[in-house]
C-alpha cells in the first residue's frame, strides 16, 4: 500500500484509517508433576510417538525451547559443576545465555538415545504430542512450548527464586520470566 500511494497508483494508504485490536492471548497451562509422570511412565506404541513423548519430557526437566533442544550436542552444551551436569549455552530465539542442570529423568532421556536426542520437526513434535494428549486422556494441549512452561512453573512451586528461573529459561527480562509465575492450584493447596 506504502508503494501504490508513492506511486500515485492510490490516493493515501487505506490501513492509515483502520485500527487492529490485538488479541489476547490464552492462558498457559502447564502440566502438573502427575500429569507429567503420567507421560513419563506411558509406553508409546509407535517410534514417532517415544521420539516426541522423550523430547518433551526432556524440556519438561530442562526448561530447553524446542529449537535449543534440537541444537543441543551434549559434549558441547554440558558442564560439570559439584558432580552433577549443566546445559551452558545460549538460546537460539535470543542469544541470551542459560544454564540449567540436566535433573535424572532428562539424563535418562540423554542414555536412552546415546546422547543424541532425537531430531524431529516442530509440527510433526506438536501433531504426535496432540495424539498423546488423546491416547492419555490429558485435558490440556500439548506442545513443545508447554513443557517450556510446565518446566518453568514447577520450578516457581518448588520456591527456586523468580531471578533464578529467569537464567535456568535464558530470559533477558524479568518480566518475560513473571509470565510463568501464576500460582498453581497445588501450591495454593499447600500452603492452605
Amino acid at each position: 500500500c506504502k508503494r501504490a500511494k508513492f506511486d500515485s497508483i492510490i490516493a493515501d494508504n487505506p490501513y492509515d484509517h483502520v485500527k487492529i485490536e490485538r488479541g489476547k492471548s490464552k492462558e498457559r497451562r502447564p502440566l502438573t508433576e502427575d500429569e507429567v509422570l503420567i507421560i513419563r511412565e506411558w509406553m508409546p506404541t509407535s517410534r514417532q510417538l517415544e521420539k516426541a513423548r522423550d523430547l518433551f519430557i526432556f524440556s519438561c526437566y530442562t526448561g530447553l525451547a524446542y529449537a535449543d533442544a534440537q541444537s543441543f550436542v551434549f559434549s558441547e552444551h554440558t558442564t560439570i559443576i559439584d558432580g552433577k551436569y549443566y546445559i551452558d549455552g545460549a538460546r537460539i530465539k535470543t542469544g541470551e545465555r542459560y544454564l540449567t542442570p540436566i535433573l535424572a529423568p532428562a539424563l535418562d532421556i540423554l542414555k536412552k538415545w546415546d546422547y543424541r536426542l532425537p531430531i524431529m520437526s516442530n509440527v510433526r513434535m506438536n501433531y504426535s504430542l496432540h495424539e498423546i494428549e488423546a491416547l492419555l486422556g490429558i485435558n490440556k494441549p500439548l506442545t513443545s512450548h508447554v513443557a517450556r512452561h510446565t518446566f518453568a512453573t514447577l520450578t516457581l512451586s518448588k520456591n527456586v527464586p523468580i531471578a533464578v528461573v529467569q537464567r535456568l529459561l535464558g530470559h533477558s527480562d524479568i518480566k518475560t520470566t513473571q509470565i510463568y509465575a501464576k500460582v498453581m492450584a497445588k501450591t495454593v493447596a499447600d500452603a492452605v
